[in-house]
């Protein structure tokens, strides 16, 4: 299993999308997660820009105007969807993999970046953590730090106590990224740096997949790939590190989210249709 996670800072660019792509052949991933895809919709002109012509099943959380937005895409040929969820800041897919039949779940977060909206961002990802007894792995950004040392140039470097009593509550592990300290920069002299993306497996996912890393691949300060694999990259897989100075990094992540009605699709192979389940908006409204 080979998995990308991107904060792709949006959608919407050929050229980007071309970039896009050629990382996609580049790694043959199996299942990819999208943050901030900035697109109200992805039809099969914009999956074909950045994905070709292989068979897949994707599943989208729309953006809010030309903010947000989350797109987790699968090769159907490896695996069967069992269940899709979408949260409000979150979406995740339980996977059946039909050559060992395991089960997979997997959920891609993209968190608020305002304190009005993060406690119904922690409610979200708890209401999530208690559907999951299999192998879970969740991932993206979280938009918030774990330990202080994860900010540097701000006023503010008090992490957020409830990411602490998540991650302990489900006993995840917190997979590093080697090389990488900070994952998001403002990119202004005397820049502010914060690690806010970052990758959770469980218990159970590692005991299935005891190998499980993550390697980066960094293009710009804007587009940096997070690679997550079953077992250690062979030197001709790992890409070489970037000099400069890095402060972005996307990562994956996978927890059981049903889908919600509305906007919010999963899509199987053929033209885009309606999913038909409410999660967290149910929850939080």
């Amino acid at each position: 299993m080979k998995i990308i996670t991107w904060n792709v800072k949006g959608l919407g660019n050929l050229k980007k999308n071309i970039a896009i792509k050629d990382s996609f052949r580049k790694y043959t991933p199996d299942i990819i997660l999208l943050q901030e895809t900035k697109k109200a919709s992805i039809d099969r002109k914009c999956l074909l820009s950045f994905w070709g012509r292989q068979s897949c099943n994707y599943l989208d959380i729309p953006a809010s105007g030309t903010a947000g937005g989350i797109l987790i895409l699968w090769k159907n040929e490896l695996y069967e969807v069992i269940t899709v969820e979408f949260g409000i800041f979150s979406a995740m897919v339980k996977l059946k993999e039909k050559l060992s039949h395991n089960l997979w779940w997997i959920t891609c977060v993209y968190g608020p970046s305002t304190n009005s909206d993060k406690s119904d961002f922690w409610t979200e990802l708890n209401d999530i953590g208690n559907l999951i007894d299999e192998p879970w792995c969740i991932a993206g950004d979280f938009n918030e730090i774990l330990y202080s040392a994860e900010r540097r140039g701000s006023s503010t470097s008090i992490p957020e106590q409830k990411f602490h009593d998540w991650v302990s509550e489900f006993t995840l592990i917190d997979l590093p990224l080697p090389n990488l300290q900070f994952t998001w920069s403002n990119f202004r002299q005397n820049a502010s740096c914060s690690k806010l993306d970052r990758c959770f497996v469980n218990q159970e996912w590692m005991t299935k997949l005891p190998n499980t890393n993550l390697i980066l691949d960094c293009r710009d300060w804007y587009q940096i790939i997070a690679l997550y694999s079953l077992t250690p990259p062979s030197p001709e897989e790992v890409p070489p590190h970037s000099d400069s100075k890095i402060c972005g990094f996307i990562t994956k992540n996978s927890n059981g989210i049903y889908h919600s009605g509305g906007p919010k699709k999963c899509h199987q192979g053929g033209p885009p249709t309606e999913s038909t389940s409410n999660f967290a908006r149910q929850r939080h409204s």
